[in-house]
């Protein structure tokens, strides 16, 4: 897939519940993902502008030129990452 960002263009990723539910089982599944972006973004040498975590809401923005963003958003947002 080609790419049409410029060097200074943010890109956003978000995911959000269905009709405004909960993304998170539990308190233990929040922290879970809490702790993720400490891990895999130190590992894979990515960048992140800014990241928010609520009850239904998750979103993270990132350096437009970071291909490995959206494979790192992918394994902060699956089991077992």
């Amino acid at each position: 897939m080609k790419s049409f960002l410029g060097s200074g263009d943010v890109v956003r990723f978000c995911i959000r519940g269905i009709e405004r539910r909960k993304i998170f089982i539990n308190d233990r599944d929040r922290e879970d993902m809490r702790k993720r972006p400490a891990k895999l973004l130190p590992e894979t040498q990515t960048a992140c502008y800014a990241w928010v975590l609520i009850p239904n809401y998750e979103a993270s923005m990132s350096p437009g030129r970071s291909s490995a963003f959206q494979r790192v958003h992918n394994r902060l947002c699956s089991f077992g990452s």
